[in-house]
């Protein structure tokens, strides 16, 4: 729901954006997913991408960031900077949930999201 807001907040409607998860189920016991989880459920990723053709990617959390851009950076390392994913443009950013957790990232995903806004204004306009 938090994401809706901000989406709403940024005049992005949400019947233009697509979401989906890096990882599709929890791990057991709700454990963070080890890099044998990523990569199993990461397969399908490059088919939904293609089929879907988006201009814009935004990875929310450093598991996104990582399994899409191949990297092991952080989200809060590469977060706000755009990357490319096969001529596809890549804004890595926070998880919403890390907002409710740290308050003091609101700010910087904000920015984020008007960056992603302002990107996809330009292709469409």
């Amino acid at each position: 729901q938090l994401l809706n807001k901000i989406l709403a907040a940024a005049e992005i409607k949400r019947d233009e954006i697509y979401l989906t998860n890096v990882i599709k189920c929890r791990p057991p016991e709700d454990r963070m997913p080890h890099p044998a989880d990523v990569a199993t459920c990461r397969a399908p990723l490059p088919q939904q991408i293609a089929l879907i053709s988006p201009a814009i990617i935004v990875c929310l959390g450093s598991l996104a960031a990582q399994a899409l851009a191949n990297s092991s950076a952080r989200a809060h390392v590469v977060r706000g900077r755009w990357c490319a994913l096969d001529g596809i443009s890549l804004m890595p950013t926070f998880q919403p949930a890390e907002l409710l957790l740290d308050p003091a990232k609101k700010k910087p995903f904000w920015q984020d999201i008007q960056k992603v806004r302002d990107a996809y204004r330009l292709l469409t306009f």
